[in-house]
C-alpha cells in the first residue's frame, strides 16, 4: 500500500526518494555523487597543501629567501580557493582546537599557514609554523582522506 494512493505506478522506490527529498535527505547516488566531489576537492587541496608544506619546511630549514617567496606565492591561490569548503570539515581532523564557524573568527591553524600575502609574515606571525605543526596538519589531511576513502568504499 501506498502512502500516497494517487501515485500507485510510481512505485515504492519513487516514493521513498520523493519522500526522503521532501525531508531534507539525499537518495544514496546523490550522496555517493557528493563524497565524490568532496574527495576531489580534497585531492585538489592536498596538491596544494604538499606544494606549500614543502616550502614552509624549507623555509624553516633555511630561512625564506626569494626562491621560496615565488613558490609560497604560486601555491597560495590554490589553497585560498580549496580550502573554504574543506575548513568545516578538516578542522575536526585537528586534534589541537576544534573548528570555528563564528563570524570573524581568527583564522585556523591552516588558514594561519597561507593567508599572509608573504612568506616572511607567515614565519614572523606569533604563531609561526614548526615541523610539529606541519606534521599534524599533514595527519589531520591524511584522516580525512582515509574517512572519504573508507565511506567511497575505495582503499
Amino acid at each position: 500500500m501506498s502512502l500516497f494512493p494517487a501515485w500507485p505506478t510510481l512505485g515504492r522506490r519513487a516514493e521513498r526518494a520523493w519522500i526522503g527529498r521532501r525531508l531534507g535527505r539525499a537518495p544514496a547516488a546523490e550522496a555517493g555523487r557528493a563524497r565524490r566531489q568532496r574527495l576531489e576537492s580534497l585531492r585538489e587541496f592536498e596538491r596544494a597543501w604538499e606544494s606549500l608544506d614543502g616550502v614552509l619546511r624549507d623555509a624553516l630549514a633555511q630561512g625564506p629567501d626569494d626562491r621560496l617567496e615565488e613558490r609560497y606565492r604560486r601555491a597560495r591561490p590554490a589553497l585560498l580557493r580549496s580550502y573554504p569548503a574543506l575548513k568545516p570539515v578538516l578542522g575536526a581532523y585537528l586534534p589541537t582546537e576544534p573548528p570555528r564557524h563564528r563570524f570573524g573568527s581568527p583564522p585556523d591553524d591552516f588558514e594561519r599557514l597561507f593567508h599572509p600575502t608573504t612568506l616572511a609574515r607567515v614565519l614572523a606571525g606569533d604563531r609561526a609554523p614548526t615541523v610539529e605543526t606541519l606534521e599534524r596538519m599533514r595527519a589531520a589531511v591524511a584522516l580525512y582522506r582515509r574517512h572519504l576513502s573508507a565511506l567511497l568504499g575505495q582503499p
